[in-house]
Formats: C-alpha cells, structure tokens, sequence
C-alpha cells in the first residue's frame, strides 16, 4: 500500500467533513424560513372558531395584542353553522412572541376572555370551541 501524500493535489479537494458541513448548512438555511427552532420568537399564529352546538350561532371575537394601545388586531362577527369552524385571521396572522386578550362572546350564551400568554409557534393556533355549555373552552395544539 502507498503512502498516502499531502501535495498540492489533496489541498484542492474539500475534505469530506466539509462537504458534509456545507450540505447541512445548506439545508438548513433552505429550511430556515418555514422551521420553528425553540428559543425563537419568529412566525405567526391563527385562531380557529369552532361551533360545536346542534345550532347555528353568532360570535364576536376581538383579539388585542400587548402593546396595541387597547385597539384590537382581530375584531370580527362570525356566523357559524352546527359543527362548523372558521379562521377568522387566516389572510391576517398574529405575530408570536407577545400575549394577546382573546375575547369571545357568543349571541345568547357565554362570554369568556382568554389572556393568550407566551404565544409560540409550536403551541398554535389557538382553538376557541362554542359547545353549548355555560363556557367557551380555549385550547392550544400540543407540539
């Protein structure tokens, strides 16, 4: 078996290592725009209305945001049929990394305000379900 030489012909060529480095580097970076790394405060959030009554119902939600001056970044009236849901910030997402009031008030039935704390992408959205008890129920994915 030869010797194995350091001349100017093995320095041209990238070591394996950093052919390994840069291609995870590059699918990183390319991943970096719709990932969520823990400890950032990057991407947005929703919230997803759901009626779960046997009728249709009418809800009014506001969001406002810390910081906002009290004027709500949401503020819709939604209708919904039985076991229908909506979104009413689809097109309009919520910045994560501050807290927001999530107020709730259904047509003859419950009002609720939810203080959404430590908004982050790996716990959005937020579900508010309307299921014909005396409450609203707020619920936040899990993971």
């Amino acid at each position: 078996m030869a010797p194995r030489t350091h001349g100017a012909d093995s320095r041209k060529r990238p070591s394996r290592r950093r052919v390994v480095a840069a291609g995870a580097a590059l699918a990183g970076a390319s991943l970096a725009g719709c990932s969520f790394v823990p400890g950032t405060r990057k991407g947005a959030t929703e919230v997803v209305l759901h009626n779960e009554r046997t009728e249709p119902i009418s809800v009014s939600l506001a969001v406002t945001g810390e910081g906002d001056g009290g004027e709500p970044r949401v503020s819709e009236t939604i209708d919904l049929d039985s076991l229908e849901r909506a979104r009413p910030n689809e097109d309009d997402q919520l910045p994560v990394g501050t807290d927001y009031a999530v107020e709730v008030d259904v047509e003859d039935g419950p009002t609720e305000t939810f203080e959404w704390r430590d908004v982050r992408v790996e716990l959005a959205p937020l579900h508010v379900i309307v299921d014909g008890s005396d409450n609203v129920l707020f619920a936040l994915e899990a993971g």
